[in-house]
């Protein structure tokens, strides 16, 4: 199995972020960040300029007030403190993880004030986020300290084209510092970016904060160590439990605006820092939560739950602690239909439905109801596209093209997967209007490359050859933007693309030359992706190329080039086997393990077959391990299929009684999940193997009883084998039946 089609990621106003299908994070950076500027004041950079590192509020935000937290008073944790410190200090990227409320933001703040001189500190905000407008970081300079600061990084839904981006800033001098938290979110950012952490080195982890430890500082700082410790330190200082009680006091209208705001927060509807905007808080409670009010009326709720300390109100935004919101606040909603209620509400704005877009797709990315989010996704793409039609906003259209491109891709993962994939091809198609090679390069070799990926998932399932010669054209498009020199990252993955729709070509024609292009797309993403660079993405492909060396294999005649092209695929696993542990990757180590055992098979026919089946089996064991029938019943059914084909091979040369009946166990195990009407091809293709097996058996022993175990497979695959449906099998079938029948006489 391979892990061919890798994606691109977009977000911004009307780009989407594709899980298994697409496109790249593009930032537009605040606006000092982007004009040129000469000897800055040190301090932080906002939208509204810069501000010294003594005042708090620009970096902890809400929890820089009192009311809410802050206490000027600051515990130090050496192995943290200490750690962040030095890093910051000999200027050296850092991510610090942790639990909600561990005081991440409040370790760097601590760190960045202590420095001499002080540095320049950029922090991006999730809504600066747009399509093709990288800053150049020519500005920066080596003489002059400039710190990006990602809070929360995770929140800015991180993928290879940020990290491509963050490493421009490193070469220019620049360093990189992010909090995440851990658990479910560090995962994800883990995921996301994968080998691109090694951007930040190793991460460093704050510690569960003990009680006894707990109980010193609530000492310090004249506090009761609340019920609602839970480990961290910000439960010592964040009212938590005060707010609880209060929640249970508050009026029914005052419930009724919370719960607008936690819907808003669980749609995605908010700015950086959990700030929410008034009016779309009150539209919320008006339109969702049914509620009536004067204008006086309104206004009393908002200053009473402000006066409760639940919010800080400022402008015509709240800004609230996102603890309340995840722990005092019940659930809004958990249905794909609540998000489609409050697009509806939203349905006239552009902006807050693309936010509602995202979230919506990615939900759909790690929900077991992934077909009804991206379903809801491509609607609100739909009304979005009526908001910003092609006349009058091309780029926005072109963006919303994408962003259902995606959802249409990562829709046919799951179900109608040629008629989702053409809907995603018309849509990347669409947006290839706007998105030409002259005007906006990058987002060319985006979409061009995601086109690919449809197309080459389509060949999956019709019209391999001509589907699999669009993708290659739409991939060697984007190679013409995506360039070793200028994005290493982009190009690799693109290689990779085309190396897996090479693949796919190689299987309906001129395999040998197929398989070879395949290769050589292989080793030349891997000249960017290394094992000491990349090691996840070096892996994989290795894993790639290995599949592509044994398909080689099974397409060579002369037998010295099948040797070599197998010894090669077996090669590639075991370096792949070098990060695909069964410890850290166990999934990728099962696969890889069931992948070096097919190549171990292939090589066995010619060339020592006893030692190479022995190898063989070895390896599907350790698959086997992990792919359980509890847990991964498909690949359970598979590597027992493989291990069956391994033991009939072994079965030719020794033992084939001991032999023969394991390959015939091993092929009844795999048929508790090949059953005849979930899987007809499996199950015949799995019978027709049982039958061979017995006819093995029948040369040794018992030629009557065995000849008959074989005639009951036969009659089985016989049922999908029909001559109507399939003749080519069915002739094969026949043929194995008469060869079966010479062998026992009958």
């Amino acid at each position: 199995m391979d892990n061919n089609s890798v994606p691109d990621w977009v977000i911004g106003l009307g780009l989407g972020v594709l899980g298994s299908v697409i496109a790249s994070i593009i930032f537009v950076w605040i606006r000092g960040m982007i004009k040129k500027r000469s000897a800055p004041k040190p301090g932080v950079e906002t939208k509204d300029g810069h501000h010294d590192l003594d005042d708090p509020a620009y970096l902890l935000g809400i929890r820089a007030d009192k009311k809410f937290g802050y206490d000027p008073y600051y515990h130090r944790r050496e192995y943290l403190d200490d750690e962040i410190y030095k890093r910051i200090d000999n200027f050296k990227s850092l991510l610090v993880t942790g639990a909600p409320l561990a005081g991440k933001t409040r370790a760097l703040y601590e760190a960045l004030k202590k420095l001499k001189p002080q540095p320049f500190v950029i922090m991006p905000s999730i809504q600066d986020i747009q399509d093709e407008k990288y800053p150049d970081p020519q500005n920066i300079t080596t003489t002059e300290r400039t710190i990006l600061l990602f809070d929360d990084i995770h929140k800015y839904t991180v993928r290879d084209s940020m990290a491509h981006h963050l490493r421009q800033y490193q070469k220019k001098g620049a360093i990189v510092i992010a909090t995440c938290r851990k658990g479910p979110e560090y995962d994800r950012l883990c995921d996301s970016m994968k080998d691109h952490l090694t951007i930040f080195g190793e991460p460093i982890e704050i510690e569960v904060f003990e009680r006894e430890e707990a109980e010193d500082v609530a000492k310090d700082t004249n506090r009761n160590v609340p019920d609602t410790f839970d480990g961290t330190i910000g439960s010592i200082f964040v009212p938590l439990q005060e707010i609880m009680e209060r929640y249970k006091d508050v009026s029914y209208e005052g419930k009724k605006l919370l719960q607008s705001i936690k819907c808003l927060y669980d749609a995605g509807i908010y700015n950086t820092g959990e700030d929410f905007v008034i009016e779309h808080i009150r539209k919320v409670y008006t339109e969702i939560e049914k509620m009536t009010a004067t204008e006086d009326q309104w206004q009393d709720v908002l200053r009473r739950l402000e006066q409760k300390g639940f919010y800080r109100i400022s402008c015509d935004t709240i800004q609230i602690e996102e603890t309340y919101l995840q722990k005092v606040i019940p659930n809004s909603f958990n249905d794909p239909d609540d998000l489609l209620v409050i697009s509806k509400v939203f349905n006239d704005d552009f902006n807050t439905l693309h936010k509602i877009r995202t979230t919506t797709y990615n939900r759909g990315l790690v929900d077991v109801r992934k077909a009804a989010y991206q379903k809801m996704a491509i609607e609100i793409c739909g009304q979005s596209l009526i908001l910003r039609p092609f006349e009058t906003s091309p780029e926005h259209y072109a963006m919303t093209q994408i962003n259902l491109g995606t959802a249409y891709s990562t829709l046919a993962e799951v179900e109608d997967k040629a008629s989702n994939c053409r809907a995603a091809i018309t849509a990347f198609g669409e947006a290839l209007t706007v998105y030409t090679l002259e005007r906006l390069p990058m987002g060319y070799g985006m979409t061009q490359n995601n086109l690919g990926n449809a197309y080459r998932t389509l060949a999956e399932i019709e019209e391999p050859a001509s589907n699999c010669r669009a993708a290659i054209s739409a991939y060697e498009k984007a190679l013409t933007v995506r360039t070793p020199e200028r994005f290493p990252m982009q190009y690799a993955m693109t290689q990779t693309n085309l190396g897996g729709a090479y693949k796919i070509l190689a299987q309906v024609k001129d395999p040998v030359s197929n398989c070879q292009a395949a290769i050589s797309a292989y080793e030349k993403a891997l000249k960017v992706y290394t094992l000491e660079r990349y090691p996840r993405y070096y892996a994989t492909t290795q894993n790639n190329l290995g599949n592509a060396y044994r398909q080689l294999a099974e397409a060579e005649v002369d037998v010295e080039k099948k040797v070599l092209k197998c010894r090669a695929a077996i090669s590639a696993f075991e370096k792949a086997l070098k990060v695909r542990t069964r410890e850290s990757f166990p999934m990728d180590y099962a696969m890889t393990q069931n992948n070096l055992g097919n190549a171990y098979s292939t090589l066995a026919p010619v060339r020592e077959k006893a030692a190479h089946c022995r190898m063989a089996i070895s390896a599907f064991e350790k698959a086997i391990k992990v792919f359980t029938l509890e847990t991964f019943p498909m690949q359970y059914a598979m590597t027992l299929s493989n291990m069956g084909n391994a033991y009939s091979i072994l079965a030719d040369v020794e033992e084939p009684e001991n032999n023969s009946r394991a390959a015939i166990s091993a092929y009844e195990k795999a048929l508790t999940v090949y059953t005849l009407e979930r899987f007809p091809m499996d199950y015949a293709m799995t019978q027709n193997n049982i039958m061979a097996a017995y006819g093995t058996l029948a040369m040794v022993e018992d030629k009557a009883q065995n000849y008959k175990m074989a005639k009951r497979a036969f009659d089985e695959a016989l049922k999908v084998y029909t001559k109507e449906k399939l003749p080519l099998q069915h002739q094969r079938l026949i043929h194995n039946l008469s060869v079966l029948e010479e062998i026992c006489g009958s």
